[in-house]
């Protein structure tokens, strides 16, 4: 059998005779002599069952009792004691021991203790297997639960975005498409107004588009779905290429687009994902160009500061009421200015930037005051790279 058990007496012919009884029933069987070796023994082993003397010579059997059930509380104790102590084994009994024997002891007496207190700890120990498994499986189904009532939530998330952020292009781009259909054969009127008309159409496109990608985008990002390359990323570059790209449109606002670095031209690169982190600076400059007004200002800047770069991307918009700070960054959040909101974006963006710039161990936040401008901020770690 695989039953380890611990004979602790005083008494070598006690000490021998408890180990051949055991023996032959095909236990496992260690003895110690007083209490301070019984401890060493039961720091070095797990014994399923112990027998010991209910009187040692520095300490008592009690003394090992209390051990074994702060160290092990599924070991079951069962003392020897002559029959004057047999009040004192009843006192074990009541502080938890499993049974007692009284001296002389009797083979038989010993196989049926043994044998009935092996059956009591393997009946305990299959509790005690039913009950971790039923509280992983507990669990689990907490975990399950939780993802579910996410998943509903998103679907939820996803039928508003169709019943109102997504109608609402669709119902332009139906309606022009419907009036340069009607007028399609009067050319007088559908030359007069085909340019508007497509412009719009393509506008509203392009919202579209742009709603469905980001929103897309961060469930995958959400969802863990997205793998993060590990690349060399240059800060100034990915900034100076990103102001080039919106250059056309902040023009066309009458907005100027700078960039400004500090002195130190050794900058060093960091180790993370070049394209997310484009994506990043993007959705910050593009973003701080939808609410500058024309002749406004928008500077992108990079600096290393201790262990990371600062990113920042400073506009001189409309700034950001106080209650809104920290909001910006969950889904579809729109600021208000007044009692109106100011919708000019999916309300995707910046939870974007958030989730992607904390993937790569960085923070992100605002800094602003209401009608004098935004400053976003996200830090990046200066890592070197895995070899």
């Amino acid at each position: 059998m695989d039953a380890r058990i611990l004979v602790t007496d005083d008494e070598e012919s006690v000490r021998f005779t408890l180990k051949t009884f055991l023996l032959e029933e095909g236990y496992k069987v260690d003895t110690a002599t007083d209490y301070d070796e019984a401890l060493t023994k039961i720091a070095e082993k797990d014994f399923d069952l112990i027998f010991t003397d209910i009187i040692l010579e520095n300490k008592t059997g009690i003394d090992i009792l209390r051990e074994v059930k702060e160290r092990n509380p599924n070991c079951l104790v069962v003392m020897i004691t002559g029959s004057p102590d047999v009040d004192s084994a009843a006192a074990a009994l009541r502080l938890g021991a499993f049974d007692y024997i009284v001296k002389p002891l009797r083979q038989p007496t010993i196989r049926h203790v043994a044998a009935i207190a092996l059956k009591q700890k393997a009946l305990s120990d299959e509790k005690e297997r039913y009950r971790l498994n039923l509280e992983a499986t507990n669990r689990e189904l907490s975990i399950a639960n939780e993802k579910l009532k996410e998943m509903d939530r998103l679907k939820t998330e996803f039928l508003n975005i169709v019943t109102h952020d997504l109608r609402s292009p669709l119902t332009s781009i139906m309606m022009y498409s419907d009036m340069l259909l009607k007028d399609k054969d009067k050319p007088d009127i559908l030359q007069k107004f085909l340019e508007k008309y497509l412009k719009i159409i393509k506008k509203e496109s392009m919202r579209l588009n742009n709603l469905i990608n980001d929103y897309l985008d961060l469930a995958k990002i959400e969802a863990g779905f997205v793998k993060f390359k590990k690349e060399s990323v240059d800060i100034r570059d990915i900034i100076n290429d990103t102001l080039l790209v919106y250059y056309g449109e902040a023009k066309e606002n009458g907005i100027n687009l700078k960039s400004t670095f500090n002195k130190d031209d050794n900058m060093p690169t960091v180790i993370g994902d070049d394209g997310k982190i484009r994506q990043t600076v993007s959705n910050l400059i593009s973003n701080a160009i939808k609410f500058t007004p024309k002749g406004g200002t928008i500077t992108a800047s990079a600096e290393k500061n201790d262990d990371h770069i600062e990113v920042s991307v400073e506009d001189t918009g409309i700034g950001i009421p106080k209650e809104y700070r920290e909001k910006v960054f969950e889904r579809f959040v729109q600021v208000e200015e007044g009692k109106e909101k100011v919708k000019k974006g999916t309300g995707l963006g910046l939870p974007i930037v958030k989730n992607i710039i904390e993937h790569h161990g960085g923070r992100v936040w605002v800094e602003s005051e209401e009608g004098k401008g935004a400053k976003f901020i996200f830090t990046l770690p200066i890592k070197q790279m895995d070899a």
